[in-house]
C-alpha cells in the first residue's frame, strides 16, 4: 500500500503532481520554481522507493539545465535517467522522453560517439511502434550528430526527415526545437536566408508557447547571422509564410497543415497580417504581398 502524504494524496500522486508542475515551469522559464519542485519531487520519490518518478523529476532537471545551455549539468541529471531506462528495457520510446535532451547535451560537450547508440535505439523504437514523436526527434538527433561530424548535407537531410515526421504529430515545442537545429545548420552552411526563416519560425513558436529560455537561444543564433533583416511591413517569419500561402489561395486548414500550426493559430496570424498590411480580404492581401515582394 502506498504511503499517504499530509494533503491526503498518495506519495506517487504527490511526486507526479510535482514533476508535472516542474515541467510546466521549466517550459515557461520559471527557473527557481522548476528547480525547487523537481528537486523536491526527486526527494519524495526516492523516500518512497519510487524510482520511476524520481527519474522523471531528474529528467525535468536535465531539461531545465539544457534550456539554460548548462550542458554539463544537464548531462549530470540525464545520464542516470538514461541508465535507468536501459535497465527498464521498455519498448515505448516516450516513457520518459529524455533521450533527445541527453543527446543534445552530449553533442554540446563533444561526446558525439556516446550519443550514437542512444539515437539508434530511439529510432529503432520509433520505427517498431510507429511513434511519430520518436521518429521526428531521432531525425533531429541524427542531424545534430551529422553536423557535429562536419557533414552538413547529411544533417540537413536528417532534419528534413524530422520535419516530415513532425507533420504527423501536434507537438509544436518539439517542432520548434527541430527548426532551431535546422537554422543552426543552415547558418553554419552560410545559408543565411533559409537560416533566418527556420530560426524565425522557431522563435515564433517558442514565443507563442511562452518559452522565453528557448526564445533567447534562438535570438542568440539570429545574432550570429548578423541580426534579423527588415521584414515587409514588420511581418514576423511565420506571418510572412501565412500571408504568402493565403495569397496563393490556400485555405486556413491547408496553411495550418503546411506550417505545422493549428487553424486557430493561422487565423490569429491572419488577423495581425491584415492589421499590419491595412487590408480586409484575401484578395487585398494578395495585392499587398505582391507589392512587398519587390522590397530587398
Amino acid at each position: 500500500m502506498e504511503t499517504v502524504v499530509e494533503s491526503g494524496q498518495t506519495a506517487t500522486q504527490s511526486h507526479v503532481a510535482l514533476f508535472n508542475q516542474a515541467l510546466a515551469a521549466a517550459h515557461l522559464g520559471q527557473v527557481d520554481d522548476a528547480l525547487r519542485m523537481a528537486t523536491e519531487g526527486v526527494r519524495l520519490a526516492l523516500a518512497n522507493d519510487d524510482l520511476f518518478n524520481a527519474n522523471w523529476n531528474r529528467a525535468v532537471l536535465g531539461f531545465l539545465e539544457l534550456s539554460l545551455s548548462n550542458f554539463e549539468r544537464a548531462h549530470e541529471h540525464l545520464e542516470p535517467v538514461v541508465r535507468y531506462l536501459e535497465r527498464m528495457d521498455s519498448a515505448e520510446p516516450g516513457i520518459i522522453p529524455c533521450i533527445p535532451d541527453e543527446v543534445e547535451a552530449l553533442v554540446a560537450l563533444g561526446r558525439v560517439d556516446e550519443a550514437d547508440p542512444l539515437v539508434d535505439r530511439l529510432l529503432e523504437q520509433g520505427e517498431a511502434l510507429d511513434r511519430p514523436w520518436a521518429l521526428a526527434v531521432a531525425s533531429r538527433c541524427r542531424g545534430l550528430l551529422a553536423a557535429a561530424r562536419g557533414d552538413p548535407k547529411g544533417a540537413l537531410l536528417a532534419l528534413e526527415r524530422g520535419l516530415e515526421a513532425h507533420h504527423r504529430v501536434a507537438q509544436p515545442f518539439e517542432l520548434a526545437r527541430t527548426l532551431l537545429v535546422l537554422g543552426q545548420v543552415q547558418r553554419r552552411s552560410k545559408q543565411k536566408r533559409p537560416a533566418r526563416t527556420s530560426l524565425g519560425q522557431a522563435r515564433d513558436i517558442f514565443s507563442e508557447l511562452g518559452a522565453p529560455l528557448w526564445v533567447e537561444r534562438v535570438d542568440a543564433e539570429l545574432s550570429r547571422i548578423g541580426g534579423r533583416p527588415p521584414t515587409p511591413l514588420g511581418l514576423t517569419a511565420t506571418e510572412q509564410q501565412v500571408a504568402r500561402l493565403v495569397a496563393e489561395g490556400r485555405t486556413n486548414r491547408e496553411v495550418a497543415d503546411e506550417l505545422f500550426l493549428s487553424p486557430s493559430t493561422v487565423q490569429a496570424n491572419l488577423k495581425r497580417i491584415y492589421r499590419k498590411l491595412g487590408v480586409r480580404s484575401r484578395t487585398e492581401l494578395a495585392a499587398g504581398i505582391d507589392r512587398t515582394t519587390t522590397q530587398p
